[in-house]
């Protein structure tokens, strides 16, 4: 630690070839580093170094200052690049990062797909910013849980049908978001459990744009296109033919049947495996649509 005051504290280290200089303020009362602290807090970071790749100290340094000076706070860590937080004006937030340069496309992408949809398909875009080696997005938090936490307290509950029926209309949310995606002219591409949140009331979120992509764009064309291999069709397995709304369809079928069977219809494989292995869909309580979507899925592949 090179100095601490009561609201302010500067630390030096060093981190591989960087040199970091953190100076830590608090909004609150009293410092961090003093027992009883409660506070928010804002980080300046600022990095020197020897090697040619200081690209994440800047990016961290430039996401600080945009913290700081929209007052952005309680920044909390969903994952490497989503993190939660506190906006001033706009409530609690989700918060995109981007450093490398397929994440920075993808989140672009983002950006692009969901200005072609009205505001209820969505939850409301606060901000976005972009430079030649990083990109932000700032999102409206939707309150609630991803499809996969719901399947995870289904599995762990005694009363499996109670907590089943609390989330029975979900579907039907997601299904309107998809039909007005696809009448934009774009398929999701990533239709999966996580990529799915169930809000307070019970309704169901499509999130995560970044991978969508133009009907009819041929998939080997795409770079920014994966999908998850246990939702994906052969199609986007394989990377051949085109973008087809039958691919997000199927993937809400194989999230549909994970909720009313409590398990993956495949038997937890790739559909790809599944029918090597002769592995037939499980669709037993799974709703007339879904379940020929996966027969036929199945028989094609």
């Amino acid at each position: 630690m090179k100095s601490a005051t009561a609201q302010s504290t500067q630390v030096e280290f060093t981190y591989g070839d960087n040199n970091v200089n953190l100076a830590i303020k608090t909004q609150g009362q009293i410092n961090p580093f003093v027992p009883g602290f409660f506070s928010a807090l804002i980080f300046r970071m600022t990095c020197s170094s020897s090697s040619p790749n200081t690209t994440h100290c800047l990016v961290d340094s430039a996401v600080g200052q945009y913290l700081e000076q929209n007052h952005i706070h309680s920044v909390s860590s969903l994952s490497s690049h989503v993190f939660s937080a506190y906006h001033p004006i706009h409530g609690d937030v989700i918060i995109k990062i981007a450093q490398s340069k397929s994440k920075i496309q993808q989140l672009s992408n983002e950006i692009h797909v969901r200005k072609t949809l009205p505001d209820w398909a969505c939850n409301p875009m606060i901000d976005f910013k972009q430079s030649s080696n990083w990109a932000l997005a700032v999102v409206k938090e939707i309150k609630g849980q991803t499809l996969t936490d719901h399947l995870k307290a289904i599995a762990l509950s005694q009363a499996r049908s109670a907590t089943q029926s609390k989330i029975d209309g979900w579907r039907h949310n997601v299904e309107r978001q998809l039909s007005t995606l696809h009448r934009s002219g774009y398929v999701h591409g990533d239709v999966k459990p996580s990529n799915i949140i169930i809000d307070q009331s019970g309704n169901g979120w499509l999130i995560d744009f970044g991978q969508a992509i133009a009907n009819k764009t041929p998939y080997e064309h795409n770079p920014l296109h994966g999908g998850s291999r246990y939702f994906a069709t052969k199609n986007v397995l394989s990377r051949k033919g085109k973008a087809s709304p039958i691919d997000d369809y199927f993937g809400l079928a194989v999230s549909i049947a994970c909720h009313v069977q409590g398990a993956h219809p495949f038997q937890e494989l790739p559909l790809n495996i599944a029918v090597e292995r002769q592995v037939a869909p499980n669709l037993e309580r799974l709703p007339a649509r879904y379940a020929l979507i996966l027969q036929m899925a199945y028989a094609r592949t």
